[in-house]
């Protein structure tokens, strides 16, 4: 599989997971967790991406300042949604006592 291809694959993920984030509830903690741990992921993947064609790019190439867009992204929805985990987490625990 090329680069091209393997960045679309990418890309297509980046997508789904903020739709899932779009639509994600304040007490889906399963969701939560799941998107907490794909996002972190690829965040790691668009950062080696954007480290990988940084060396290709002049200054101020749109290109490089999307992939910096999408890694803030997603280290964001990785934030918020270990944020609202522990958040349901503490509550269930409060529940229990």
């Amino acid at each position: 599989m090329c680069n091209k291809e393997i960045y679309k694959k990418e890309a297509n993920e980046f997508i789904n997971i903020v739709k899932r984030f779009k639509t994600l509830q304040d007490d889906d903690v399963i969701e939560a967790y799941d998107l907490m741990k794909k996002s972190l992921v690829l965040y790691d993947r668009f950062s080696f991406i954007k480290s990988d064609l940084a060396k290709n790019f002049e200054r101020g190439n749109p290109t490089k300042k999307r992939l910096q867009e999408i890694t803030d992204i997603l280290l964001n929805i990785h934030v918020t949604t270990r944020q609202i985990y522990q958040n349901i987490k503490a509550e269930r625990l409060v529940k229990r006592d």
